[in-house]
């Protein structure tokens, strides 16, 4: 007799575990930016390339402005006689998982060479062939962000107080770069209104974004923390260029997404009885590890703090209650912070602010609020995982973690599971595999199966100091 679901369980995980995929090769030509998306890709994969390629990462991270890509070719055809790479080429690869349905959208992303590296391989094992490995970058973001091409200076009112918002001034430096809008849709999140003097001598687009994320804060709900960072969204036919706090991304309910360590963990409901979440066979945990505690990576702050500055009032200190911070200002992925909260502020050395007084004081308790939101998120837990590439997944999703317990009456593991921010998306091709390597990170745990979400009480060893004196409430 035939096990019909065993037979659907197997089907199911071989369209999973499969990619279809194409590698295209393009020559870039002084036209080929202005023409715009729908140019390249009437001619990207005319020649395909995809057969030589032994090996294709992508690098996608909330930390990255543009992604990044490593790319590695066999080379039995001697690549320098047949089509010789100079640098001057855009790599398309478009892909989407084998379970996808045959309507859904490729994802598809360009690259532009950025170094080209020969190397010769042992030809007792490799035929004598030469091993091509090729480093890129994205096209055309990375060419667009990188130019010396934004020279403006804002103008100031009659009382020589500015009052342009950090984020008008990413949006205004995006709309000062040719063609950006032919090749990419931009999400901006309004910061507070903090006035600022901003000039931008021959400052490159980047270093725009990074000034501005030093102090931004969301008007819309205070969020600190805010990223740079360019993605594809299967609902839109361009890449779209954020500029938004990651809170804002934790807040999208329509990008949430559940992972499980099994098939069978996948189609269960929700842990979270108030969530409603997608759970997908592409979106089981093969592989993970966790980075729960490095105390060295939990006591990063800069040691540096802005000091105001003027020949009126002469040196004034600013600082920002750590504690206060925690319990009235921070909007964590979980509800009560596991981190360390006894480090204050312990100043190292001091740098004059550029502002005037008024300026000052709120930028710089903006820029302790962000340093203070980075190193809770970023000092947190850290899992690092494994799952099929899927076409849909991307940093900024909020995700559901649901992690097996073997060999117990218990369903899921309470410390680990639960609410995640998807941080960082790499996505491999290697011969005949496909998989992504995935970060997600939290700020917290949470037992989940808990309703307050705290965790169980484990009270003091009393002055027996026997272990079995320790109660689990």
């Amino acid at each position: 007799m035939t096990d019909t679901n065993s037979q659907n369980y197997d089907s199911v995980q071989k369209l999973v575990n499969s990619c279809n995929r194409r590698i295209g090769l393009t020559r870039m030509t002084k036209n080929t930016v202005s023409e715009g998306p729908d140019a390249l890709m009437e001619k990207a994969f005319n020649y395909l390339i995809t057969a030589y390629v032994d090996a294709f990462t992508i690098y996608n991270s909330l930390d990255s402005a543009f992604r990044m890509a490593d790319m590695v070719i066999s080379d039995p055809i001697n690549w320098r006689a047949v089509a010789p790479l100079t640098g001057h080429e855009v790599i398309s690869i478009a892909y989407k998982n084998g379970l996808s349905a045959s309507d859904a959208k490729e994802k598809i992303i360009h690259f532009r060479v950025h170094n080209i590296i020969e190397e010769t391989t042992d030809p007792a094992a490799q035929a004598g062939f030469n091993r091509i490995v090729v480093k890129l970058v994205e096209f055309p973001a990375f060419q667009m962000l990188t130019s010396n091409q934004i020279y403006k200076t804002y103008p100031i009112d009659e009382n020589n107080t500015p009052n342009l918002r950090l984020s008008q001034i990413v949006k205004d430096t995006l709309d000062n770069i040719k063609y950006f809008s032919l090749w990419y849709d931009v999400d901006i999140e309004d910061s507070v209104k903090d006035s600022i003097h901003f000039f931008v001598p021959n400052w490159i687009p980047l270093k725009v974004m990074n000034f501005c994320k030093k102090y931004a804060i969301s008007e819309k709900k205070s969020y600190p923390m805010y990223v740079f960072h360019i993605d594809n969204d299967p609902k839109q036919d361009k890449p779209i260029a954020h500029f938004k706090p990651v809170f804002s991304f934790i807040d999208d309910v329509t990008k949430y997404r559940a992972y499980g360590s099994s098939y069978e963990d996948t189609n269960k409901e929700s842990i979270n009885d108030n969530q409603k979440v997608v759970y997908s066979p592409a979106d089981v945990i093969s592989k993970s590890s966790f980075d729960y505690f490095d105390a060295q990576r939990t006591s990063t702050f800069s040691g540096d703090t802005e000091v105001l500055f003027d020949y009126q009032d002469d040196n004034e200190y600013i600082a920002t209650d750590y504690d206060a911070y925690l319990n009235s200002k921070y909007k964590g992925i979980s509800p009560y912070v596991a981190y360390p909260i006894s480090y204050g502020n312990q100043w190292s050395s001091f740098y004059r602010s550029a502002w005037n007084k008024v300026e000052g004081e709120k930028l710089i308790s903006n820029e302790l609020y962000n340093e203070y939101a980075s190193n809770i998120l970023l000092g947190g837990l850290r899992c690092k995982s494994m799952a099929a590439i899927y076409e849909g997944r991307s940093p900024g999703e909020r995700a559901e973690l649901i992690f097996s317990v073997v060999n117990t009456d218990m369903k899921f593991d309470e410390m680990m599971s639960g609410a995640w921010l998807t941080w960082e998306v790499n996505d491999h091709f290697i011969g005949g595999r496909a998989f992504s390597s995935i970060t997600f990170i939290s700020d917290s745990f949470v037992n989940i199966n808990d309703t307050t979400n705290t965790f169980k009480k484990i009270n003091t060893i009393t002055d027996n100091l026997e272990p079995d004196t320790i109660n689990q409430g």
